[in-house]
């Protein structure tokens, strides 16, 4: 049986730990805390920290799930500054709180007063749903936070341009590594992809029949907390080498996306916004997909939530009668 009121009194004291010492001088975290969080005991000490680290960072981009304004980014900030996330914070509580403080425009007073606001909120989002699976907790160097695609298809050489936000769980990160597949792009050697603003491009690599790797490096390393937005584009030859879809899959956190279709003359019989476990390229429709028609010449498609294991995205198609049309 779960001792919701003994994990409220361990959270309480594992926060006020944090901001008395900064999480990078704990030397070992209690068996309670990694319970709490799914991580398993018996690993390293090292990796113990790392996890840790990584699900709080996490847990902290819910702060802003419900209400994503002025106040509730401040208090995630707050919260990563005073708990001393980053190699770069000094061990006194109250030099932190003063960068905490200095990071939303708010006094180390206010700054006090938001930390506790944060992990009032964070407790009830650890102990308020079933415990955190070992897949939510990101594996990964970093976490996504929104992202937004532009799909031009008003010329022959359709362009599809992307913007994302990116949030770092480790201290000095320099690029990220991305993977994209591309099914009709299939019997080609090169990958036309740009890098226009926020990181630098590294030539990509392909890793399979259609899927390629490239690297994406930053200006300047990033220290825990920080948030780094690039900008990518691809231009594609021709209308037939890009697959009649943009999807999604999250990996380790959810985040918010959304994307712009621009159509020209010609314009498909439906638009399909899905989320979906299954494979979707096997499917004429997805299960429990929405159709939109008639089809305007731009469309914006929001996805507010984009939960790991779960597939995101939009197809159109240009001849209806596979969907019932």
């Amino acid at each position: 049986m779960l001792d919701r009121q003994g994990d409220v009194h361990v959270l309480a004291e594992v926060f006020d730990e944090w901001r008395t010492k900064g999480i990078n001088h704990i030397e070992a975290f209690s068996p309670e805390l990694l319970r709490i969080l799914s991580i398993d005991a018996d690993t390293s000490a090292s990796a113990q920290h790392g996890a840790v680290k990584r699900a709080m960072l996490t847990v902290a981009e819910r702060l802003t799930e419900r209400t994503d304004d002025r106040k509730t980014r401040a208090h995630r900030t707050v919260f990563i500054k005073a708990a001393g996330f980053s190699r770069k914070s000094p061990e006194s509580a109250r030099e932190r709180m003063l960068i905490a403080g200095e990071a939303v425009g708010r006094s180390a007073r206010t700054a006090y007063r938001y930390y506790d606001d944060a992990v009032a909120r964070l407790t009830r989002i650890l102990l308020g749903e079933p415990r955190m699976s070992e897949g939510t907790i990101p594996t990964d160097d970093h976490i996504d936070v929104r992202s937004r695609t532009w799909v031009d298809l008003r010329e022959d050489q359709p362009i599809i341009s992307s913007q994302r936000t990116i949030r770092s769980l480790v201290d000095r990160l320099d690029h990220v590594i991305e993977h994209v597949r591309m099914p009709w792009w299939t019997g080609r050697e090169t990958f036309p992809l740009k890098a226009l603003e926020g990181c630098a491009l590294e030539e990509p690599l392909k890793v399979g029949e259609s899927t390629w790797q490239y690297r994406l490096r930053f200006r300047k390393p990033l220290e825990v907390g920080d948030e780094q937005s690039f900008a990518t584009s691809i231009q594609f030859p021709s209308p037939d080498a890009l697959a009649p879809m943009i999807g999604f899959r999250p990996r380790g956190s959810a985040y918010k996306a959304q994307v712009d279709l621009q159509f020209g003359n010609r314009r498909p019989a439906a638009l399909e916004q899905f989320a979906s476990r299954l494979h979707i390229e096997d499917l004429h429709r997805v299960p429990g997909s929405t159709l939109i028609h008639p089809v305007q010449a731009r469309h914006t498609i929001e996805f507010d939530r984009m939960y790991p294991g779960v597939s995101y995205g939009v197809r159109w198609h240009w001849d209806g009668t596979n969907i019932g049309i």
